[in-house]
């Protein structure tokens, strides 16, 4: 049988087999299923076709596609023609990312690998949750001037503590992939993602971008931030989930200046001293130390969280009252706050609930 018609072959085998599964099964047993029957097949390709491929010069793309699928080495070559096309697209729906940022995350040094599907379906919210931020930055951008030209930009607190942020975790991924930790390189993208880029950056970018009355330097500095960023954290990420961030790395490319027809060939991120500012990363530690204060006293008390509260802030260092008043839109915004009022010290306050955010007394009354 030549070449070219059982390649056409292993297609039609594969897709009548994913529907004769689908049909017949649900959930879970599906997809893996599914996974299985894909990885025999392309065992099989690989023996029928290629001789196990060890002659063939291996690309690295192809072999670093291979490897997060869980595909051995000598079998990379099988990933190209009809098979890649058809293997690409089944294994990104089938969750493959998940896997593969498992595996990376979880190849810690002297530990054995217990396969589990609940920290895959977490991946799966990590992926969704990387998804579903690319979708807000491209509903605030496209369309709109995100700074890459010669018009003026200002920087918020915010805008330059992630780019601060992104230099160090930068950084960390490189140092952890010089040592093969893997691991750590995961990890730091990881938590970067989740709890600096989505869960602070883009709820502080909101302010911004909302405001009735925006300076449009203050609007070109906030966009062109929320691309580049994005851009340079599919970079970092794409060797651990190469499928979603190539998909992003598409529309937002362009957004940030960024050049080239694939992301695969595009250069991996390294930090850049000059945007490092400590000033600022002091800074946003008070402000989010101050907003979880908040959310303490709100969980503690069972308030909503949608309601905004009143706040009284009593005494603090000249510096918690510069921060204050720089930051009081982020803070109001973000801690759902109705009004700020100023205590002075001797003032005996109300029965309230209490925190503290550097020296300075949050109170809330009750």
């Amino acid at each position: 049988m030549a070449p070219t018609e059982f390649d056409a072959w292993m297609e039609v085998v594969t897709f009548v087999s994913i529907g004769v599964v689908a049909v017949f099964t649900t959930g879970m047993v599906r997809r893996l299923l599914i996974v299985v029957g894909l990885v025999v097949a392309t065992i099989v390709y690989a023996i029928l076709t290629n001789g196990l491929g060890l002659g063939k010069p291996i690309d690295g793309t192809l072999l670093a596609n291979a490897a997060w699928l869980g595909v051995p080495h000598f079998m990379a070559p099988v990933f190209d023609g009809h098979a890649m096309a058809l293997i690409a697209p089944v294994a990104l729906i089938l969750v493959a990312e998940n896997l593969g940022h498992l595996k990376a995350v979880a190849a810690t040094t002297g530990r054995d690998i217990r396969f589990d599907l609940g920290r895959i379906e977490g991946y799966r919210n990590y992926c969704n949750k990387l998804w579903n931020a690319a979708r807000y930055v491209l509903l605030n951008t496209e369309g709109y001037d995100t700074g890459i030209g010669d018009a003026p930009v200002q920087l918020s607190l915010p805008d330059r503590w992630i780019l601060s942020r992104l230099q160090a975790v930068t950084q960390q991924v490189i140092e952890a992939v010089q040592y093969y930790r893997f691991d750590l390189a995961a990890q730091a993208i990881y938590e970067f993602t989740w709890d600096e880029y989505c869960d602070w950056y883009l709820e502080l970018s909101k302010p911004v971008l909302l405001a009735d009355r925006a300076d449009p330097a203050a609007l070109r500095g906030t966009r062109r931030t929320l691309v580049q960023v994005l851009e340079a954290l599919l970079r970092l990420a794409h060797p651990y989930i190469p499928f979603i961030t190539e998909e992003i790395w598409q529309r937002v490319a362009p957004l940030a200046g960024a050049r080239g027809e694939t992301i695969m060939c595009q250069p991996y991120p390294e930090p850049d001293p000059a945007l490092i500012d400590l000033d600022a990363v002091s800074e946003m530690q008070w402000v989010m130390g101050f907003v979880m204060e908040i959310r303490r006293i709100r969980s503690g008390m069972n308030i909503a969280p949608g309601r905004r509260l009143p706040l009284l802030a009593q005494g603090g260092s000249a510096q918690d009252l510069a921060w204050l008043e720089r930051n009081r839109v982020f803070l109001m915004t973000l801690a759902r706050l109705e009004t700020v009022t100023s205590l002075d010290a001797g003032t005996r306050p109300p029965e309230s609930a209490t925190a503290l955010a550097g020296e300075m007394k949050l109170l809330i009354p009750l």
